[in-house]
């Protein structure tokens, strides 16, 4: 009896070895399937911020940035859900902030270069030269520009300059 009993167990033990095999490879073969679904999920929602801040830092060197003042309140970091993404929106976002206010003081052409790691735009550059410097002074000024809008002020400046510099 035994004997029989350990055959019949022997028997009825391979099928059961055999549906556990399956259902493991099945398993294996689900978590893979759900593996790449979320991985393909994950890299769509994180295309987006990327793609924000890849056009935010671009603009950066942009040859049209100089033209495009507020051009970093074109992306709004809010909208990233993502912390770490945010915080790298902000930065960029506020680099081109700086940037901007930098372009004020600076021709364009140099704060393009500062930004495009060109050496020569960030050495001193000391060279000896005869310039020609003229003070000037516009008859009771204050009152004209105390009348005047701004940009007709800035009209009439620009006109008696270049007639002054000729």
């Amino acid at each position: 009896w035994i004997s029989l009993g350990s055959a019949w167990l022997v028997v009825e033990l391979q099928p059961d070895i055999e549906s556990v095999r399956i259902f493991f490879i099945l398993l294996l073969c689900l978590f893979l399937v759900l593996s790449c679904a979320m991985a393909l999920m994950l890299s769509s929602l994180l295309k987006r911020p990327l793609n924000l801040v890849q056009k935010a830092a671009a603009s950066l060197g942009d040859s049209r940035f100089g033209s495009t003042r507020g051009h970093a309140q074109e992306f709004d970091s809010s909208s990233l859900w993502i912390h770490d993404m945010r915080g790298l929106m902000d930065t960029v976002t506020s680099l081109q902030k700086s940037v901007a206010i930098f372009m004020r003081y600076m021709p364009d052409t140099v704060v393009r270069d500062i930004i495009k790691g060109e050496e020569h735009a960030m050495r001193l550059h000391v060279r000896r030269r005869k310039v020609t410097i003229m003070f000037t002074d516009i008859k009771d000024f204050t009152t004209i520009a105390e009348k005047l809008k701004q940009e007709d002020l800035l009209l009439l400046l620009t006109r008696y300059l270049s007639v002054m510099t000729i």
